[in-house]
């Protein structure tokens, strides 16, 4: 029986290498020893037309270490979707997420039959996860934000099937207690999540959490909280949370407060 080599399975296969090494070899006491940006860029930005389907790849094996370590996340999702990937039912919207490539999304479902049984520790999926966000938000170049939508599209096929009223805790968990990313990229996540899904009920869902995460986004800026600001943001993400913030759809579905969110916009003037 013959195999096929193609560029995808040659580059899918180095970075297995890459993150089962980097997995062993990972410090949580130190992790910027081994894991610093080069190390991102090499199992993140790759130089082909094919880094979409890699960047997609890697950001699944990450999410669902992660979720397989945790009995709560874990029992979320159908036992058979642990550790093979699914295609999401919501449409790609977003600037970026529209300028894609035919190429990639062509490829995608020869990446979604590929199973795969890396087995890493979930602090180092956390890790990778939680500083490839930090950077891509923080970063004004177009693969960065590409890279932030890529992630949020494989957490959206989780997402699909998972009840609606486990949603806001889902993303709770994972989002807060286990990857620990800043405020902002939590609302970011949620909004982007929001903005393009088309389930009613993955909406509805979607609008507690982000009611959830704006009161204590809010509460911390009344408290003059300075450390929501660590995450630098960059102005496609500011636009974005302008846009989102004035949207009807989010004051309706997140029972945002007007005035909170003027006090919100109010702090990009400084």
């Amino acid at each position: 029986m013959s195999i096929s080599v193609t560029p995808t399975s040659i580059a899918l296969a180095s970075i297995d290498r890459l993150l089962v090494i980097a997995a062993e070899k990972f410090d949580s006491s130190s992790p910027t020893s081994l894991l610093d940006e080069d190390f991102l860029n090499r199992i993140f930005v790759a130089s082909s037309t094919e880094s979409g389907i890699a960047d997609q790849y890697v950001f699944r094996v990450l999410l669902d270490n992660i979720i397989t370590s945790n009995t709560f996340l874990s029992d979320c999702l159908p036992a058979s979707s642990s550790n093979t990937p699914v295609r999401s039912a919501s449409a790609s919207t977003g600037t970026f997420q529209k300028q894609q490539t035919s190429a990639s999304k062509q490829q995608s479902g020869s990446l979604s039959a590929r199973k795969y049984n890396l087995q890493l520790k979930s602090d180092f999926c956390a890790y990778v996860i939680r500083q490839q966000l930090k950077n891509c938000v923080e970063d004004p170049t177009a693969i960065s934000i590409r890279l932030f939508y890529r992630f949020v599209e494989v957490l959206e096929e989780r997402l699909v099937e998972i009840r609606y009223s486990l949603l806001g805790r889902f993303l709770e968990t994972l989002l807060v207690s286990l990857l620990s990313v800043d405020l902002f990229i939590q609302v970011l996540v949620g909004l982007i999540l929001f903005s393009s899904s088309l389930v009613p009920q993955i909406v509805k869902g979607l609008g507690q959490y982000l009611r959830t995460t704006f009161t204590t986004l809010f509460e911390a800026i009344r408290k003059d909280n300075s450390t929501i600001f660590d995450c630098a943001l960059s102005t496609e993400f500011i636009h974005q949370l302008f846009t989102s913030l004035l949207s009807t759809q989010i004051i309706e579905f997140a029972a945002v407060d007007q005035q909170s969110v003027i006090c919100f916009l109010k702090i990009f003037e400084k």
